[in-house]
């Protein structure tokens, strides 16, 4: 018997975690077997990957000395109130992500 495809309903504005959950067939209700590469997106995922973007583009903007490497913890803490709320990469609060977030997630 062939499974059921997976729809998620999107709630709130995250439609990027929606439509990389549907696209990719995942579920946050299904257990995953060990044979699965990725586990679904997630609105926390989404931030952090739209943040490294945030900073990776503020550094290209920086002198070198005053450079933060994106991986870093410190990193996440770099990012100004400013930074969050113009970033080309996403929304504060809403959720709405841009392309690159989407292609980076996939």
């Amino acid at each position: 018997m062939q499974p059921l495809a997976v729809h998620e309903l999107q709630s709130r504005q995250l439609c990027a975690v929606h439509t990389i959950n549907n696209l990719l067939q995942l579920s946050r209700d299904v257990t995953h077997g060990e044979e699965c590469c990725c586990l679904p997106a997630t609105k926390d995922e989404l931030d952090r990957i739209a943040d490294e973007l945030t900073l990776a583009e503020n550094n290209l903007l920086r002198p070198s000395a005053d450079r933060v490497s994106p991986s870093s913890e410190l990193s996440r803490r770099e990012l100004s109130y400013s930074d969050l709320v113009f970033s080309r990469h996403r929304t504060v609060w809403w959720g709405n992500y841009s392309y690159e977030v989407r292609l980076a997630r996939l």
